[in-house]
């Protein structure tokens, strides 16, 4: 039976790591989209601008329009890629369970590679891997499951590319609006509220992005599951 498990549980483990790579693929492959993407309206909207440089209005017009597009296009993109990410993150839990039935040490597995990417340095990341080390495997995973259930399980890179990509969308929106003050009179009322209600929704997603999905845990936020988890094996034995 015990041979049954193991085997039940690599078959298992393969299976997570095998999704887990599928839906980073995915990501590689929609980031690599919306590059080309963001470049195709940028070629287009610059050549017609530099056609026509020597009227404000249409260089604006172009500028607001491009600002619009790839604002909306980068926040429904970098959306669906951190839904993507966080359905990875939640099958974190599941493959540490699956490690430790198989004797993966905890230096080398998914704990290792999380406490990698939530960017611990060497000393801390020694002391959260001690305190893991005094937690059996069901506790082990409790805390994965509680940091996820918060969304806090880690941004894994994702998080300062949503942030970078926040600032540049709001600084655009900031700039452009304040050009469409002082050159109100020459723009098309209908072309700049389409313009900026573009941005706008762009903005409004990529904060979704931003604050709706994994991010990177404070070492007290790491601490708290570990407490809680310890907390749960005291009221058992109480």
């Amino acid at each position: 039976m015990e041979q049954e498990e193991l085997e039940n549980s690599r078959a298992l483990l393969q299976n997570r790591e095998q999704l887990r790579r599928h839906w980073s693929g995915l990501i590689i492959n929609l980031t690599g989209f919306l590059v080309v993407a963001v470049a195709a309206i940028l070629s287009f909207i610059t050549s017609y601008a530099f056609d026509n440089l020597d009227d404000f209005s249409k260089v604006y017009s172009a500028l607001l329009i491009t600002a619009g597009l790839c604002s909306t296009t980068v926040g429904f993109i970098r959306w669906y890629i951190r839904s993507i990410d966080n359905q990875i993150a939640r099958i974190y839990p599941s493959i540490l369970r699956y490690e430790q039935i198989l004797g993966v040490p905890g230096d080398e597995g998914i704990i290792e590679y999380l406490l990698t990417h939530w960017g611990k340095d060497k000393k801390e990341k020694q002391e959260l891997l001690t305190s893991f080390s005094n937690l059996n495997n069901d506790e082990r995973v409790l805390v994965l499951k509680t940091l996820t259930d918060k969304k806090l399980l880690g941004g894994r890179g994702h998080e300062i590319i949503d942030l970078i990509l926040l600032y540049a969308i709001g600084i655009t929106t900031v700039v452009l609006a304040y050009l469409f003050i002082c050159v109100a009179a020459d723009i098309p009322t209908t072309l700049a509220v389409i313009g900026f209600l573009l941005m706008m929704l762009g903005l409004i997603v990529e904060c979704l992005a931003y604050y709706n999905y994994q991010r990177n845990p404070q070492e007290e936020d790491i601490e708290c599951a570990i407490n809680t988890a310890l907390s749960d094996r005291i009221a058992k034995t109480a």
